[in-house]
C-alpha cells in the first residue's frame, strides 16, 4: 500500500480542480471566441500578391461572380468562408467582403479591416469593408471615404469576429436577417 503525503494529495487535488475548471471554461467560452480581434484563420490561397487595396478590390470584384446565397449555397442567408468563396469563385456581398478582408489582412495590406453591414439608399442590405476612414465595396468595385458615406450602418464586426462567423458559424446572422428583413438582397 502506498502512503501519500498531504502535499502530494494537495497538488493532485489542485491539478484536478484546474483540469475541471479548464474544461468548463472552454465549453462556456466557445460562443465568445469571436471577440478575439486577431483570431487566426488561414488556408492555402495560392500566395497571390497585390500592390494595393485598390488592386485587391478590383481583383475580387472581377474574379468572384455575384450569386445570391440562395443561388450559390441554397440558403436564404449564408456567410461562406473565404476559402469556399475562392474555390467556387462565386458569392454574394458578404462573401466578396470576407474574401477581400482575408486577403487584405493576410497580405499585410490592412491590419484591422472591419465588415460593415449597411442599408443602402434603396433599402437593400449590403456588406462592405471599412479600413481606417475608407470603405471598400468589392462586390461593386467602388471605394469611398467616410465623409461620403450616406448609408445607414447596421453592424460592424472586427476581422476576427467576421472570420470566426464565416468559418465556424455560417448562419449566425440568419435570425437577425429574417427578423429585420435585412441582408436578404444584394
Amino acid at each position: 500500500m502506498r502512503v501519500h503525503t498531504k502535499g502530494y494529495i494537495a497538488i493532485k487535488m489542485a491539478l484536478s480542480l484546474i483540469a475541471v475548471l479548464l474544461v468548463i471554461s472552454c465549453a462556456q467560452m466557445e460562443p465568445y471566441v469571436a471577440i478575439f480581434q486577431n483570431w487566426d484563420y488561414s488556408f492555402n490561397d495560392g500566395g497571390m500578391q497585390f500592390a494595393s487595396l485598390g488592386d485587391l478590390e478590383s481583383w475580387v470584384h472581377n474574379t468572384i461572380i455575384y450569386k445570391s446565397d440562395k443561388q450559390a449555397w441554397g440558403w436564404t442567408e449564408y456567410w461562406a468562408s473565404p476559402a469556399l468563396t475562392l474555390a467556387t469563385k462565386e458569392g454574394d456581398c458578404e462573401d466578396h467582403a470576407l474574401l477581400f478582408m482575408y486577403l487584405a489582412h493576410a497580405r499585410h495590406l490592412a491590419s484591422d479591416p472591419e465588415l460593415v453591414g449597411i442599408i443602402q439608399q434603396d433599402g437593400v442590405g449590403h456588406a462592405i469593408v471599412r479600413i481606417g476612414d475608407t470603405y471598400y465595396d468589392p462586390t461593386n468595385g467602388t471605394t469611398y471615404s467616410a465623409a461620403l458615406m450616406t448609408d445607414s450602418m447596421l453592424f460592424t464586426l472586427s476581422y476576427g469576429q467576421a472570420m470566426y462567423i464565416a468559418v465556424n458559424d455560417h448562419d449566425a446572422y440568419q435570425g437577425i436577417a429574417r427578423a429585420k428583413g435585412i441582408l436578404t438582397g444584394r
